[in-house]
């Protein structure tokens, strides 16, 4: 406040006059109070107020139907989990990386939709075990491209990774979502805390555009968080904090999802239904090392959409002779 705080206001009640009057309202206003007729006539009308800017409504206009993306058939995509390899009695090694599954179902998806689909991360694309990803396009970079250091860049592609910033990726995240197209941020599991106030934001604001009638709905906010607390092979104590999942589950539930898949199948499922909802923030816990694959298209099917299972090559449950259960999910 450019004026001192005085016991009595009226003593600066001359100044602030002064100042409120050093604008020229006379030439902004008329006598009423209302705002002139020329000055009215400059403010955009229609589509073109910031309000009203389909662009930023979901990418359409009220009333317009959203547009999807173009999903292939995960099952496609899944490994094969039989009776044959899995035994009757517990299941023989069959052993896969779930993000590399996970990977060549992405990349059928960045084909099928050109122009509405974006991988975003902290420089850790090719550490996520996304490879197949390079297979369709490369990282996007508008600096000169300095083989053989500038892997997989150049000045078009569908994955944006190559700044080591967690907040740069998550935010453009966000404002690819808002404007009503579809991406991915994946990232190590400690390294999403740094962006966890950002991801709140949008949650809150979610919350609230829901309220308004002239808001549309909008593709929803998906994360993945990779190089969990449990699996930490090299990096260890710095790199454990699992935080990430008690953040989002204070919130508003009908607005956020968390999903803790076994494997590559259950991944795959899990994310063509993540893909399929709107409006909400999904947290996926991944893993990317090798692991047991346990569950065949069906089991996974049916873990992703309702939740729950009894996996009966695991259990004595249809006999009812149960002495010990288990509930477990993820790592």
């Amino acid at each position: 406040v450019p004026l001192p705080l005085a016991q009595n206001k009226l003593e600066t009640l001359t100044q602030f006059e002064d100042w409120m009057n050093s604008y020229k309202p006379e030439e902004l206003f008329n006598a009423d109070g209302s705002l002139k007729d020329e000055l009215k006539a400059i403010a955009p009308k229609g589509d073109k107020r910031m309000s009203a800017n389909p662009i930023a409504n979901g990418g359409r206009r009220r009333g317009e139907k959203a547009q999807d993306l173009t999903l292939p058939d995960w099952r496609q995509f899944t490994n094969d989990i039989t009776d044959d390899n899995r035994g009757t009695e517990l299941p023989k090694q069959t052993q896969n990386m779930d993000m590399t599954t996970l990977s060549n179902y992405l990349e059928e998806v960045m084909k099928l939709n050109p122009t509405s689909f974006r991988v975003f991360g902290p420089d850790e694309t090719m550490s996520n075990r996304l490879w197949s990803l390079f297979n369709t396009t490369n990282r996007q970079w508008m600096e000169e491209v300095k083989e053989p250091n500038d892997q997989y860049e150049g000045p078009e592609g569908r994955i944006l990774d190559a700044q080591l910033s967690e907040h740069q990726a998550e935010g453009w995240l966000e404002g690819y979502t808002l404007t009503g197209r579809v991406g991915i941020f994946a990232s190590y599991e400690s390294f999403l805390r740094v962006v966890d106030t950002m991801i709140t934001q949008h949650f809150k604001w979610l919350r609230h555009a829901s309220e308004q009638a002239w808001r549309n709905d909008y593709p929803s906010l998906n994360l993945i968080a990779t190089s969990t607390a449990f699996q930490q092979d090299h990096n260890g104590y710095t790199h454990q904090d699992p935080g990430l999942l008690t953040h989002l589950a204070e919130k508003k539930s009908n607005f956020i999802r968390e999903y803790l898949p076994a494997d590559g199948n259950t991944l795959l499922a899990v994310q063509a239904r993540a893909f399929s909802e709107r409006h909400k923030v999904n947290l996926l816990i991944a893993s990317k090392q090798p692991r047991q694959q346990w569950f065949t298209a069906d089991e996974a099917d049916v873990l992703a959409n309702e939740g729950l299972k009894i996996i009966d090559w695991a259990s004595t449950a249809p006999s009812g002779d149960v002495d010990i259960t288990f509930a477990s999910a993820g790592t």
